[in-house]
């Protein structure tokens, strides 16, 4: 009897060993489980682009979460989901803020799922920082297929912000940018500068290079008044933006230029070589520009120059001009 007891009381201590062993090791999983859903996830970029598929289960998306470098284990993710059954993780593209990011406030994130792009083409940009820009938003091929449409043509690729849907033809957004210029630059706007001595494509061209030089949308009426002035009285423009679109690429689309460029750069778009109007637009101007072009303001001024201080000032001679030059740049 002394043995059996012995022996009881002995598989009662190891019971209560390994109780108490399960029970510690359930308490440290926990913490750590607790520590991994809100402990800050550490990644370098500010913003982080992730796509859940259609037909993605909880496994693949943790698996994914892991790959992302965003979890360290896929059973962190599917302990979270079985704890909280209200949760749901629904596919579509997502671009998240960084800043405080935790598992949690992720799977929060992903209650809202969409395909859905927002692509926003801002005012002044020429064709190719369109392309760089769909390449970085939504891939090198979406962006090779839009930039070999036969419907870009410079300056007709209206800027604006264009929701599409991830699988979306890049041919049929070439094609909505073209249908949006002709809803918000209407014909009547064409038809007034008519009246004034200026065909569609010279306000196409002219409206570009006030796109790029005049950035004070109040000053605007006035420096394209100064521009047509130069141009119909056979001036050089001597626009530097036309020539920083002759020049190219030199780390951006919109390089500086030197005064060497002035001088070398053989092109049509050298406005300071040349005494017409480039050949076609240097960007896609918004439509403040082309009504500022069509309502351009008359005045006694030859020159123009915005100052370091962001203050336009005008000239009548040379002199003054160099003058601003000397004082302001």
């Amino acid at each position: 009897m002394l043995m059996e007891r012995t022996l009881a009381s002995k598989f009662t201590i190891l019971i209560s060993s390994l109780l108490l062993v399960v029970i510690i090791s359930a308490v440290l999983a926990y913490a750590y489980y607790l520590n991994e859903i809100i402990s800050p996830i550490n990644v370098q970029q500010d913003q982080l682009t992730l796509v859940i598929d259609k037909g993605m289960g909880i496994t693949q998306v943790g698996e994914y979460l892991k790959d992302q470098k965003l979890i360290k284990y896929p059973i962190t993710l599917k302990v979270y989901m079985y704890l909280n059954p209200g949760k749901s993780i629904q596919a579509g593209y997502y671009e998240i803020d960084t800043k405080d990011l935790n598992l949690t406030k992720l799977i929060d994130i992903f209650q809202k799922g969409s395909f859905e792009r927002k692509l926003t083409f801002i005012e002044g940009w020429r064709t190719e920082e369109y392309t760089d820009y769909l390449e970085k938003q939504m891939g090198f091929e979406f962006a090779n297929k839009f930039s070999k449409s036969s419907l870009l043509k410079e300056g007709y690729m209206f800027p604006d912000t264009y929701i599409i849907e991830q699988d979306y033809d890049p041919e049929n957004l070439a094609s909505w940018m073209r249908n949006t210029f002709d809803k918000k630059v209407p014909e009547e706007l064409f038809d007034k500068a008519a009246l004034r001595g200026l065909s569609k494509d010279e306000v196409m061209i002219v409206a570009s290079i006030l796109e790029r030089e005049m950035n004070i949308h109040s000053e605007r009426p006035k420096v394209a008044g100064i521009l047509i002035k130069r141009w119909k009285n056979n001036w050089a423009m001597q626009a530097d933006a036309t020539v920083q679109y002759a020049k190219g690429y030199d780390g951006n689309w919109w390089p500086k230029v030197t005064r060497e460029d002035l001088k070398n750069i053989d092109s049509p778009y050298n406005t300071y070589q040349s005494k017409n109007l480039p050949p076609a637009p240097i960007c896609n101007p918004s439509l403040d520009s082309f009504e500022a072009v069509v309502n351009y303001v008359e005045t006694p001024y030859w020159f123009y120059i915005t100052g370091n201080d962001g203050v336009t000032r005008y000239a009548e001679t040379l002199e003054k001009h160099n003058q601003n030059v000397a004082k302001y740049l």
